[in-house]
């Protein structure tokens, strides 16, 4: 996305290209706009100045991780910050959410060029979007950790209650980070993230009390209108009698 958006640079806009393929013929058939949380009301969210996102944030320090298929034309989208324990140390984070979002009435843009404005053209309609889990007030209540890059989203299985399991993951980078000479080492951090070595060869442990940043893997629940689970998983030349549910 980099070469949309004014001055050429995405990093500005909200405006994300979802781009829908045949997967039969691997082609490309539509594109629709997903627009991230503006920068105004991200740096709402507290009072301290000292922390804002930059204009060039978009795409960068604020981004859409994953998304995975409610139906054909409904999906859920993970949208976060970069802030929160992982290889650097970051401001306090202040959004990490998941969004139901939906094709319906969207504007196709696949032929739409969106260089050098952050803003739409007249007409073209993005993505409906509303909130889904709020997860980081979530883990916020619950005192639990907040790790930096939310990376993985599934919906689980059905619970007794007839409400979903939404899975959420993330692998910190697995803990290796690098120099601007591409030197790679490890961040070793304690629980908080308070104290940390940024500097351990990838060959050597942690020093007492602290440990590799670690990957997560949480559950939260859900109801999810609509939803309509994958039945198959289609391999070239295998017949459907021959895969099972």
């Amino acid at each position: 996305m980099v070469n949309e958006g004014s001055d050429g640079d995405g990093r500005r806009s909200r405006n994300v290209r979802l781009v829908e393929f045949d997967i039969a013929t691997g082609q490309s058939t539509a594109q629709y706009i997903y627009q991230l949380e503006s920068i105004t009301t991200l740096n709402n969210i507290t009072p301290d100045t000292a922390d804002d996102f930059s204009a060039t944030s978009q795409g960068r320090n604020i981004g859409v991780s994953a998304i995975v298929a409610i139906n054909s034309i409904d999906f859920l989208v993970l949208e976060r910050d970069n802030r929160g324990l992982g290889i650097e140390v970051t401001p306090t984070p202040v959004h990490k959410r998941i969004y139901r979002i939906s094709l319906r009435d969207a504007t196709d843009v696949q032929d739409i060029s969106l260089a050098n404005s952050d803003d739409l053209p007249s007409g073209v309609i993005p993505v409906s979007k509303e909130p889904f889990i709020d997860v980081l007030a979530q883990l916020t209540d619950a005192k639990q950790t907040v790790p930096e890059k939310l990376e993985g989203l599934a919906i689980g299985p059905r619970l007794a209650d007839g409400s979903y399991a939404i899975l959420l993951g993330t692998d910190n980078d697995y803990s290796v980070t690098q120099t601007g000479a591409g030197e790679q080492f490890n961040v070793c951090v304690d629980t908080t993230g308070t104290l940390r070595d940024d500097q351990v060869s990838i060959d050597e442990g942690c020093t007492d009390n602290l440990a590799l940043i670690p990957g997560f893997l949480m559950s939260f629940k859900g109801t999810i209108k609509g939803y309509q689970p994958a039945r198959h998983v289609y391999e070239k030349d295998v017949a459907d009698d021959d895969i099972e549910d």
